[in-house]
């Protein structure tokens, strides 16, 4: 530092103005694009990130409201019998009480104790709500299920396998 010093006391006086003014510039550029603006630019990309956030968190909780209230409305529990019915014909009554049964493209059995299922751009929560309703109330078990995004929000194609 104190050869840097030195140096700096035997330029010409109108040289160490220019250093001077020459590292002032230096510093002013490197305060503003090395850390001014991009503080400035992380800033605005948190602000944006949590706007995003709150409103995925006000979409979440008007589908849970929604959610609370299609259960409120109520898939019929189980009744006493069930077990003796057959998986299909249990199956098309669930699909039918969960309004599912336009989404429904293809039923058929898979060996004595499991059925096959394929949903064309069904609502995804609704689909989830049978599928509770079924494990739960029915005694069924999920053996393979496969889900693919539509292009409408909310809407899935599913195949599943339900067992019992």
């Amino acid at each position: 530092m104190k050869g840097l010093l030195n140096w700096y006391a035997e330029r010409p006086e109108r040289e160490q103005r220019i250093l001077l003014l020459g590292g002032g510039l230096s510093l002013l550029l490197i305060l503003v694009f090395g850390i001014w603006l991009p503080l400035e630019d992380a800033i605005e990309r948190e602000q944006n990130r949590h706007r995003a956030l709150q409103q995925a968190l006000l979409t979440m909780q008007h589908q849970a409201a929604e959610i609370r209230t299609l259960r409120g409305a109520g898939l019929r529990p189980a009744t006493p019998g069930d077990g003796q019915r057959s998986l299909i014909s249990i199956l098309e009554e669930a699909v039918t009480e969960a309004g599912l049964k336009s989404s429904l493209k293809r039923m058929e059995p898979d060996g004595q104790k499991r059925i096959r299922l394929q949903f064309s751009s069904v609502s995804f929560d609704q689909l989830v709500l049978l599928l509770d309703r079924l494990t739960r109330g029915q005694d069924m078990r999920i053996a393979s299920f496969n889900i693919t995004p539509t292009s409408k929000p909310g809407r899935v194609d599913a195949r599943l396998v339900l067992a019992r």
